[in-house]
């Protein structure tokens, strides 16, 4: 082979060359393969019950919201306006102020809620994750369960007058959502060995996505400003004298002027033009005008009443 002055040898000799070069890159690559599927940590270990934990918390966080949610919903469209004395909700069997009875309710309803939802998915092993189990279990009271007010400000357009002394001009800072937390007690099950490898005391706590404390503050606002010589009664009175001194005027100085200085009709509009007034002053709501027009084309004080 080596005398022979043929290409056809040395076209051989690479190609071999070739082959063995490629068999050994390539039992390379395996064996890097190897090492690093060797070296992945199996489902096993610590790390899986962690993912599992940080699984379990993320659905409850979630599961937390949507039952607090719910309980706001409910606590809003029917809330409790005179608190029994002996009710649950009222721990210390006296009177209670109104607004923390319904909090301890909704408080109720969530863990109500979450109850059901632990028992349909976090007993029993049922939650599986990896190999791993979170259980929880379910809250024994609601007094454990509570509401932290998150302050946000209002930028208002139209600045509140301070038409009377006792009336203070409101703060543009409100409580405008509740972050609920809500203790509770798990265990993080290795189910091919049925051992429970952690048993924690942890706090779950979410953002309750509803304006609700932020409705309830600004009706309390609204309810300030309506009750005795507070605002409305400022604005009203200011329009009935305005009112009055042009019909008295026109009695005098305009043949067949009006017959009564002030009238019933004419005084319901002036009456529900500050409640309007008083309404834009605190909600800046973009659908005054359309109560303005439907105000103006009303006859009769109830009927305007009613709108308001």
């Amino acid at each position: 082979m080596w005398k022979s002055e043929s290409g056809k040898v040395f076209f051989v000799i690479i190609g071999i060359l070739f082959v063995m070069i490629s068999l050994a890159v390539s039992t390379n690559v395996i064996e890097m393969d190897k090492e690093i599927a060797e070296s992945r940590q199996e489902d096993g270990n610590v790390k899986g019950a962690h993912d599992a934990f940080l699984a379990f918390i993320s659905d409850m966080a979630n599961a937390i919201n949507y039952a607090a949610m719910d309980a706001l919903q409910q606590m809003g469209e029917t809330p409790v306006i005179d608190p029994d004395p002996n009710s649950q909700y009222n721990p210390g069997g006296s009177q209670i102020d109104v607004a923390e009875f319904n909090k301890n309710w909704a408080k109720g309803m969530t863990m109500d809620h979450i109850n059901n939802y632990i028992e349909s998915n976090y007993m029993y092993n049922r939650f599986d994750y990896h190999g791993y189990a979170v259980n929880a279990e379910p809250l024994e009271s609601w007094e454990g369960i509570y509401f932290i007010p998150i302050y946000m400000g209002l930028d208002r357009k139209l600045e509140f007058p301070p038409l009377t002394p006792d009336l203070l001009i409101p703060e543009e800072t409100h409580i405008v959502y509740w972050k609920v937390v809500v203790p509770m007690n798990i265990s993080i099950v290795d189910l091919a060995t049925d051992e429970i490898v952690a048993n924690e005391s942890i706090e779950v706590e979410n953002l309750i996505l509803a304006r609700y404390p932020l409705l309830e503050s600004l009706t309390m606002e609204y309810e300030t400003r309506l009750n005795g010589s507070n605002a409305l009664m400022t604005e009203t009175t200011a329009f009935a004298m305005g009112y009055t001194w042009a019909r008295g005027y026109l009695q005098y100085y305009k043949p067949g002027g009006p017959k009564n200085v002030v009238d019933n009709e004419h005084l319901g509009l002036t009456v529900n033009g500050g409640i309007l007034l008083d309404q834009a002053f605190l909600f800046n709501s973009v659908t005054l005008r359309v109560l303005l027009n439907m105000a103006w084309k009303q006859k009769g004080y109830w009927k305007v009443k009613t709108l308001a």
